[in-house]
This record gives structure tokens, C-alpha cells and sequence, in this order.
């Protein structure tokens, strides 16, 4: 379930963020460039993947929750900061701290799944794992497509901060929290 909260609040906005962010850089008589039009989006990607690396690891003496905890609100703030911004360097902004949010809490996810599942149930946690980011793929997108035509792209994105928000709330009910490991881990 928070891997598919937490997919979805930054899916909602996939299938407008080209547009959105084309409205801050459209000077009258000019096209924009591709480049500044796709940087948003690739910063938040190797926001992501960068945090992945290097913060997931100094992150893992914390409890999956609290990794996770901060994860949520990194990508709320993120999220809500994209739809209030009022430039383009803001959105690039909002939307690398959004990609930190994103990186810690598939990190923390993941982390639980291996905490939690012996080697023959790995299987099918992780499975349960990518079904939840899986189905947040295909349901994200249209959702956020239909609220955007609906509400607009502003108001998405604050939408998307509010469901990221409700997966940091829920993790303290849905995430037990660190048992001692039965066997010592080998350095």
C-alpha cells in the first residue's frame, strides 16, 4: 500500500509535467527548448537515484519508518512547492527535493520487504513490492491526467503533496517497526 501511495503522488503528474513546465520557460515568439522542457523531469530522476545510492545507506541505521517518514515529507514538500511555483527555477527545484522524497521511500520499501521476508518468501514480498509501484504506474497517470483537465495542473500537484502527505501518516500503522536480526549480519 505505501508503495503505491507513494508512486502515485508523483505519477498523478506525469502526463501534464511537459506542459506545466513549458508555461514557465514559453517567452511570445519563442519555442523552448526540448532540453529545458525534459531537465525537470530528468533532475528528479537522478534526484532519485542519487539518494538511492548514497542517502538510502546512511539512512539504514534508522528504522524503515523513519526513512520513509522523511521520504514522505521531502516528496510532499517537493510536490506541494511544483504546484505553487512561480518560476522555472523553482519548479526545477521543488521537483529535485521531490525526487529525494521519492528515492528514500522506494529505499525504505524495499528495505522493509528484506527486513521482513525470509529467503523463500523474498519472492513473493518482492513481488508485492513492484505490484504496488506497478499499479501505481498505469493508475497514476490517468487519474492525474483527468484531475488536471478537471481542477488544473497546480491543483494536482498540491493533490499529489496531500496523497504523498496521507503515505508519511499511514507508515506508522502500516510499517512495524525494526526487529533485532535473528542472525548477525557478516562484514
Amino acid at each position: 500500500i505505501l508503495a503505491f501511495l507513494f508512486v502515485v503522488a508523483e505519477e498523478l503528474a506525469r502526463p501534464f509535467l511537459p506542459v506545466f513546465v513549458e508555461g514557465f520557460i514559453h517567452a511570445p515568439g519563442v519555442e523552448p527548448e526540448p532540453i529545458l522542457i525534459g531537465l525537470p523531469l530528468s533532475l528528479f530522476m537522478l534526484a532519485a537515484a542519487t539518494s538511492m545510492a548514497f542517502l538510502g545507506p546512511l539512512l539504514d541505521r534508522l528504522d524503515r519508518r523513519h526513512t520513509f517518514l522523511i521520504g514522505s515529507l521531502l516528496a510532499t514538500a517537493g510536490l506541494v512547492g511544483t504546484g505553487l511555483a512561480q518560476s522555472y527555477y523553482e519548479v526545477v527545484f521543488w521537483r529535485v527535493v521531490s525526487g529525494v522524497g521519492y528515492g528514500l521511500n522506494f529505499v525504505a520499501c524495499q528495505a522493509y520487504v528484506f527486513d521482513r521476508t525470509t529467503r523463500a518468501g523474498r519472492a513473493g514480498g518482492i513481488s508485492m513490492f513492484v505490484g504496488g509501484i506497478m499499479t501505481a504506474d498505469i493508475c497514476g497517470p490517468a487519474i492525474g491526467g483527468i484531475m488536471a483537465d478537471r481542477i488544473g495542473f497546480s491543483w494536482t500537484f498540491l493533490l499529489g503533496g496531500a496523497v504523498a502527505l496521507i503515505a508519511g501518516a499511514l507508515v506508522y500503522r502500516l510499517m512495524e517497526p525494526r526487529r533485532a536480526r535473528l542472525m548477525p549480519m557478516r562484514r
